[in-house]
C-alpha cells in the first residue's frame, strides 16, 4: 500500500471520542470534506475513511 500524504484541517467541527474532527483533508493534494461518524464504517467511492470512524468525501 502507498504512503499518503495527509494534512489536516486546523479548523474542527467538534469532537468525538476525545479527537478532534478536522473540518477538511488534504489527501494526496485533493480535498475531502468531513461528511459523518460512522464506527468500523466501509467507504464507497470518493470517500476516506479516518481514524477509523470518520468519513470525508472529496469535494467536486
Amino acid at each position: 500500500m502507498k504512503a499518503r500524504d495527509i494534512v489536516r484541517s486546523e479548523e474542527a467541527l467538534g469532537r468525538f471520542n476525545e479527537k478532534a474532527i478536522p473540518a477538511w483533508l488534504l489527501l494526496d493534494g485533493q480535498r475531502f470534506d468531513f461528511e459523518r461518524i460512522a464506527p468500523n464504517a466501509q467507504v464507497g467511492e470518493g470517500e476516506f475513511l479516518l481514524d477509523g470512524c470518520l468519513i470525508y468525501r472529496a469535494k467536486a
